[in-house]
């Protein structure tokens, strides 16, 4: 950039040859940089992309009618993924790559957005329903026994033992808004799952 406006300053038509040099080499250096991030971000969403196939597979084995938002959350997360997975960038006159549309910015910013959807993710998996919420059987020792019900299956996945405070928050959110319509003297029986 220096070397740029040094050569612009002192004389545009003289240093012409001088300057398209330049700008050449903010072309490659930058290209260099689009590309090893168009690879950083492909691998990352290629991950993620494998970890909702499987959530897929699993959900599979739950019932389909209690699960239809779920399912849809996790084919929104595929194709989130799907459009962050790219080839080889192409650079033509613009900051931006041809065939995906991301700048450099948009690239390095997806890297960084991604542990956020391994954690949508694993949100989607904790809440994944295996039976429908029982409204409680009343027992047979009359009408002034309290309604007995099965406690909440409640299912929380974590990427490892260490995350970070605003990784933590995030799943307990999630978890708390799946816990919204329930009563407060409700039973849970939690299933804790470290990846």
């Amino acid at each position: 950039h220096d070397e740029f406006l040094r050569l612009y300053k002192q004389d545009m038509v003289k240093n012409f040859g001088s300057l398209v040099q330049q700008v050449q080499i903010v072309k490659d250096s930058y290209y260099k940089l689009i590309k090893n991030a168009s690879a950083g971000m492909s691998h990352e969403y290629q991950l993620l992309s494998g970890k909702v196939d499987e959530a897929l597979r699993l959900l599979k084995n739950y019932p389909v009618d209690l699960n239809t938002q779920n399912n849809r959350k996790l084919d929104e997360l595929k194709g989130y993924c799907t459009d962050r997975i790219i080839g080889e960038p192409v650079l033509e006159y613009s900051i931006n790559c041809k065939t995906s549309g991301y700048s450099l910015s948009d690239m390095l910013n997806y890297i960084a957005l991604a542990p956020t959807k391994v954690n949508n993710l694993l949100i989607v998996q904790s809440g994944f329903i295996s039976e429908a919420p029982n409204e409680g059987t009343e027992s047979d020792a009359g009408d002034d026994s309290p309604i007995h019900k099965k406690p909440r299956k409640v299912q929380f996945q974590i990427a490892s033992r260490i995350i970070t405070v605003q990784e933590y928050k995030s799943l307990l959110t999630a978890q708390l808004t799946l816990l919204a319509s329930a009563k407060p003297e409700e039973e849970i029986e939690l299933d804790i799952e470290i990846l």
